[in-house]
């Protein structure tokens, strides 16, 4: 029996045993803890507890064995050295059934308390973190309600840290759809992330379901951080890329175009100049020329909205322009639509092309009638005006501070909807019926104003009218006297050198340069340009040379045409000018849109007749 209790009591794991009479005296002392503490059994058996360990440390226990001694057990924590004890009070009954001794089992947690401890610094340092972390941290558990919430964004969503602790996500979210439906796939048990949108921000959610041990969701752990800037500058990346890409085929299509109306327009003028006894044919004749002109303004929008559209821009008193368009727009509009014209920018000059800007304003005017098919007012105004903070513009950039001359052209009516709001300028995009837009106006005023380096912003509720204003950069620039036209004169003798890859403007050209009596060579590209005007350069009186051609382009076939001679007229032509020409200042071109009218190509002729006197 002895060598049994030996056995158990040196086996105990991180303990010590003691007993203790009336005396406070040590009956038994055995267990692995005494001698951790430099103790021995036989140190302290048979003495008394104020003569074996420390007076302090004595003082501190005599109450518990007086209390252990009269009846009770219990337990209590002390410190022995740099040890933490948990010690096990037991009292011993004898056969007279009263205390004999008592006894006391020592436990060392010394190490279990510092595991303690620093579990809950490490709880509190997590605590800190969340609640300093610039977003929202949540735990909800299986009965959907909040097990707590932290972050120093918790104040975007009008709360403050534990104050829906408890509270069911279906009473804080009442109304949320979307976000307890993630909350439901959550609890479901997916991981996931999502974009959720509470009142006006957006918030960027991670979703990390913890398993129980039955396998079963025991709680979700989310963490949020409002993305609502980013994601709008994300979008609005999105949109200008997808502007970008739609131009890019909107030009090219305008190219392809332009290419046939050449062909039609060129063929069309000629028949007119040849049925001019034959009144009927005469007419349906010019009936192609109008239908070519009018689907050469389309191709022309297409372009301005692609910015292919070369630019003739020069410095212009603003007020000129708009109050053409003003004028343009009373001839074009229901009577029953009011139109008033407030030009408050008198002098105020910019840099733009006159004709593109017109074509813009008058879209802006077009579509304020079709929004007030009952009639209304329509007000275009224009104002000098400073910006000192950079102004959100329709499509997610900005107007920068600066001196801008501001167009507002508003409508009394119908509105547009917030949905739609975003996707006005987009081309192609109407809400009118079929056959009763293109919707290009709206993407032409955006392109006409990326073109001027301008920007537009738009203000519209619906049934409360809409307001766009459009902000010009204001110039200092003087404005040229305008010029007096001159009669073109052709002389009607001269060789001419067309270079041009598409057949079909090839051969109309031939035959429009041959009925002015101008004899005339043909270059399917550059190379072969370039070697024809190597041959007959001292008889050339024009090179009209295509822009874009495969291999070497135009500007770079004139570069080298001028290497060898830079007395030859050289004019270029272009349905798509999608990059800059990149020429020097005396390598300059003129340039000519197709489909050009016999009349442009009349004076390009007359202009060069004059230049081709050459030096004896």
């Amino acid at each position: 029996m002895a060598e049994r209790y030996a056995l158990l009591v040196t086996n105990l794991p991180a303990s010590a045993v003691m007993m203790f009479d009336h005396d406070l005296r040590f009956v038994l002392a055995d267990g692995p803890e005494l001698e951790r503490n430099g103790l021995t059994k036989h140190q302290l058996e048979g003495r008394l507890l104020y003569d074996a360990v420390e007076p302090a440390f004595a003082a501190l226990v005599e109450p518990n064995l007086r209390a252990a001694l009269a009846g009770q057990r219990f337990r209590a924590e002390l410190p022995f050295g740099d040890l933490q004890y948990l010690y096990t009070y037991e009292p011993l009954h004898g056969a007279d059934g009263r205390v004999a001794y008592a006894l006391v089992v020592a436990q060392n947690v010394t190490a279990l308390r510092e595991a303690e401890r620093s579990a809950q610094q490490n709880e509190a340092r997590i605590r800190e973190l969340m609640g300093n972390m610039p977003g929202v941290v949540f735990a909800i558990g299986a009965d959907r309600r909040f097990r707590f919430s932290d972050g120093l964004a918790l104040s975007r969503l009008g709360f403050v840290p534990g104050e829906v602790d408890g509270r069911s996500v279906d009473e804080v979210y009442a109304g949320q759809v979307e976000l307890l439906r993630n909350i439901d796939r959550a609890l479901a048990g997916q991981r996931f992330s999502a974009d959720v949108p509470v009142g006006d921000a957006i918030w960027e959610t991670r979703y990390t379901p913890m398993f129980g041990k039955d396998g079963a969701v025991a709680e979700v752990l989310g963490v949020s951080f409002e993305v609502t800037d980013r994601r709008r500058a994300e979008a609005a990346t999105l949109q200008a890329q997808k502007m970008e890409a739609v131009g890019r085929l909107a030009g090219g299509i305008a190219h392809d175009f332009n290419n046939m109306l050449a062909v039609m327009m060129s063929a069309a003028e000629e028949l007119s100049l040849s049925l001019r006894e034959e009144p009927n044919l005469l007419e349906a004749s010019n009936l192609i020329v109008g239908a070519a002109t009018r689907a050469s303004q389309l191709t022309r929008q297409l372009l301005a909205f692609a910015r292919s559209m070369p630019l003739t821009s020069g410095p212009l008193v603003v007020d000129d322009i708009v109050r053409e368009a003003v004028s343009l727009l009373s001839r074009s509009v229901d009577r029953r639509i009011r139109i008033h014209a407030a030009l408050d920018a008198p002098g105020a000059v910019a840099v733009i092309d006159a004709a593109q800007l017109q074509t813009a304003l008058i879209n802006l005017g077009l579509n304020a009638r079709d929004a007030m098919p009952d009639g209304g007012d329509l007000t275009i105004s224009t104002t000098a005006v400073r910006l000192d903070e950079a102004l959100p513009d329709a499509h997610g950039g900005v107007v920068t501070p600066g001196s801008y001359i501001r167009i507002s052209v508003a409508d009394t009516g119908v509105g547009i909807s917030r949905e739609n709001l975003a996707r006005i300028f987009d081309p192609f995009f109407t809400t009118k019926d079929v056959g009763q837009g293109t919707g290009l106006g709206l993407a032409v005023v955006y392109g006409t104003a990326r073109a001027h380096g301008s920007s537009v912003t738009v203000d519209s509720e619906p049934d409360k009218g809409t307001c766009f204003h459009w902000y010009l950069p204001q110039s200092a620039l003087a404005v040229p006297a305008p010029e007096v036209d001159v009669p073109a004169a052709v002389t009607g003798k001269g060789l001419v050198l067309l270079v041009e890859d598409e057949p079909l403007v090839q051969r109309v050209g031939r035959r429009l340069f041959a009925s002015l009596g101008f004899e005339v060579l043909c270059a399917d590209d550059g190379q072969q340009g370039l070697a024809l005007f190597r041959e007959h350069r001292e008889r050339l009186t024009l090179v009209l040379c295509d822009v874009i051609m495969p291999g070497m382009s135009g500007p770079e076939t004139v570069r080298r045409m001028r290497e060898f001679d830079r007395l030859v007229p050289i004019a270029l032509c272009s349905g798509y000018a999608s990059e800059p020409l990149n020429m020097r200042a005396d390598e300059l071109a003129p340039v000519i849109m197709k489909p050009y009218r016999r009349a442009e190509v009349e004076a390009l002729l007359a202009q060069a007749t004059a230049r081709t006197i050459r030096p004896s």
